[in-house]
């Protein structure tokens, strides 16, 4: 029997999970990459979770997560580690920068099921995104339908 597909309710209960973790052990994230997009409203199946954690802070990251037997921390491309709630994947990552998690001006706070987190925001992407990303239409039609 086919597992059906998460819904938008699974992730958002686990990215309120998520980030509540790090938010309780003071941990600076934000969610990043296809997740920053799905919860500003583009609408597509997600695979995977991702968040970025501030530089320095993924070690401890990983120690919150431990009871989820969560990976090694791999060097490539970026640091990060992954682990499993209840079949769903979460890519936690951290990028070397002088703030440690990238442009203040490109984090902002959003509700998700009634919770504060911090995500990337959508116009990071749409000025780093590569034209041929498999995202990339969705964002410029997200900006289209603000504009209207």
């Amino acid at each position: 029997m086919a597992q059906k597909p998460p819904t938008r309710s699974d992730w958002e209960r686990l990215i309120v999970k998520i980030a509540g973790a790090f938010d309780e052990a003071s941990i600076p994230y934000h969610l990043d990459a296809s997740t920053a997009l799905y919860v500003q409203g583009i609408d597509f199946e997600m695979d995977d979770l991702d968040i970025t954690v501030k530089w320095g802070c993924l070690d401890c990251a990983r120690k919150l997560f431990i009871k989820r037997a969560p990976s090694p921390i791999s060097s490539t491309p970026s640091p990060s580690f992954h682990f499993d709630v209840d079949g769903l994947k979460v890519d936690v990552l951290a990028y070397e920068s002088p703030t440690g998690l990238g442009d203040p001006a490109d984090r902002v706070q959003i509700s998700v099921a009634g919770v504060r987190v911090w995500t990337k925001t959508v116009d990071f992407y749409r000025r780093h995104m590569r034209a041929d990303h498999p995202l990339a239409n969705l964002v410029s039609e997200h900006f289209r339908n603000q504009q209207s």
